[in-house]
């Protein structure tokens, strides 16, 4: 309990410290469709306000500051003079006392107030020159609002500089235009080229913000690294998705080689060597919440662990929602519960399933108490029969988190394989299941990965949770069609249906 504390701790430590180039670059390559939304959504903004907006031109005049002198003593103290002077001409040009000169002026029909907010001055450091410019959206206007401008502010400047020195007095500095007014052809607003990439580039900066934000607040596992990071366990094997799992449910040997089979061949093979020092005869497939795919990876293993020439048992440990009996097509109404309450012997209860002989306990009628069930001694003389007649008892458990029936299992067990659903699965929910299991001190023999994405083409859209179809491969190859009740109310189903993109077909003739 302690090291998985430390291990947890260790994780997070990781996690705050661990956000590099490469984090932002994965996130960026898994996420790429964002990227490019976002980066197509800025251009296409861009390029409307490029080609719809306003046109906006701009006219400009230079002033120089003179400050006339009698002597050449005075020259340095008359440019400073002048440099200091200029500052105030700055905001002088923009009052709405020269705006209102040159609507008078000009005859125009608009506030002083409107013109003055289309006029911006500048005056370079340490230099005696200022420059006005006028925006407008007509280009011969502004020209026009320049020209008078360039009269009036020497008017102005001139009236309020002999005022200040007296009638009698000689105004101490002068304005004189030494360039313009003059018309910038081209528009200053919108510039098309820019507006386009400024979109490209704003949509690009969000669209890795996005993601990479994305990423970072994803808690889910979406690698086996990941998993193995998270909970300190061996890595069993990673089931990749496939579509055609929704009528092809179950793997079996001699049927076509696929990634999936593959990996559920891989885990029958490392669960041999999960544990040499130990015979590991029953084992639970446990997992932290429903839909993950436990029982059809629990079915899946029985049925290539029998192919392989192993006598099996498969026992559906779910005594509250089973789906064993869904999934392999058969009749699920007597069971483990009748098996428990002495209703029925254990061998009229088996059905043997396939031509692999699987031999499967379905869970029976549903118990009001299946948790007291499952820990009763008539449950573990059970399984004490059962390792006395078979090679390997696989055991599908009900979800670790929902209730305690799995960690009840898990106790009996020789060991358990925690499946994780890649992209559902959070990181605090496998590590609240690992110690539930270490509480009761249940030998976790290791982890799945399931339903990954990383397939070879060909091999994409799998889904766990899906009824069969229109029948069940065996091991020659060929189709038998069983009997398989309807899902009720199973949203997962609906899911399944969608992504194997096939219509449910009924199965209507029996077969064992």
């Amino acid at each position: 309990m302690a090291d998985l504390e430390e291990h947890q701790e260790n994780d997070v430590e990781q996690a705050d410290t661990g956000v590099d180039l490469r984090t932002y670059m994965r996130a960026v390559r898994k996420l790429w469709w964002i990227v490019l939304v976002f980066v197509l959504l800025g251009t296409a903004a861009g390029g409307l306000l490029a080609f719809t907006g306003t046109r906006t031109y701009e006219s400009s005049v230079t002033f120089f500051v003179a400050t006339p002198t009698s002597n050449s003593d005075s020259t340095f103290n008359a440019s400073q003079f002048g440099t200091e002077r200029v500052n105030s001409y700055v905001g002088l040009a923009t009052s709405d006392r020269l705006a209102s000169m040159i609507v008078g002026d000009l005859g125009l029909n608009e506030s002083p107030q409107a013109l003055a907010s289309r006029i911006s001055a500048s005056a370079p450091l340490n230099t005696v020159l200022l420059t006005v410019k006028v925006k407008d959206s007509s280009g011969p206007k502004s020209l026009a609002i320049a020209d008078s401008l360039s009269r009036q502010f020497v008017s102005l400047v001139a009236t309020l500089e002999a005022t200040r020195e007296g009638a009698a007095g000689t105004a101490p500095v002068r304005l004189d235009v030494v360039s313009g007014p003059v018309l910038n052809p081209a528009p200053i607003s919108p510039r098309r080229k820019l507006d386009v990439a400024l979109g490209f580039l704003l949509g690009l900066v969000l669209g890795v913000a996005v993601a990479v934000g994305r990423d970072l607040l994803d808690v889910s596992i979406r690698s086996t690294d990941q998993l193995a990071d998270v909970t300190g366990l061996p890595i069993l094997a990673s089931i990749p998705r496939d579509r055609r799992s929704g009528r092809f449910p179950i793997v079996q040997e001699g049927a076509t080689r696929s990634p999936r089979g593959e990996a559920i061949r891989q885990l029958r093979t490392n669960l041999l060597y999960a544990d040499v020092d130990h015979d590991i005869t029953t084992v639970v497939l446990a997992s932290a919440r429903a839909s993950e795919g436990k029982s059809l990876t629990a079915a899946n293993l029985a049925v290539v662990a029998a192919g392989a020439g192993r006598s099996v048992v498969l026992i559906d440990g779910d005594l509250r929602r089973p789906k064993l009996q869904d999934y392999l097509g058969i009749e699920g109404g007597v069971g483990l519960s009748e098996v428990l309450t002495n209703q029925v012997e254990l061998d009229d209860a088996l059905q043997v399933w396939g031509h692999c002989e699987v031999r499967v306990l379905t869970s029976g009628s549903l118990p009001p108490n299946p948790s007291e069930m499952l820990g009763s001694r008539a449950f573990q003389a059970l399984l004490e029969e059962l390792r006395s007649r078979f090679d390997l008892i696989v055991i599908d458990a009900p979800p670790l988190l929902a209730v305690t029936d799995g960690a009840v299992l898990a106790a009996l067990a020789d060991g358990t394989i925690l499946v994780v659903r890649h992209g559902k699965t959070a990181r605090h929910q496998i590590l609240n299941s690992i110690r539930s299991l270490r509480a009761i001190d249940a030998r976790i023999l290791g982890a799945v990965l399931n339903l990954t994405p990383e397939r070879p083409r060909g091999y994409a859209g799998y889904q766990t949770y899906g009824p069969p179809r229109r029948g069940l491969r065996d091991i020659r190859g060929g189709t038998r069609h069983l009997p398989v009740p309807p899902f009720r109310d199973e949203p997962a189903a609906v899911e399944a249906a969608v992504e194997a993109d096939d219509e449910p077909v009924d199965t209507r003739s029996a077969g064992q």
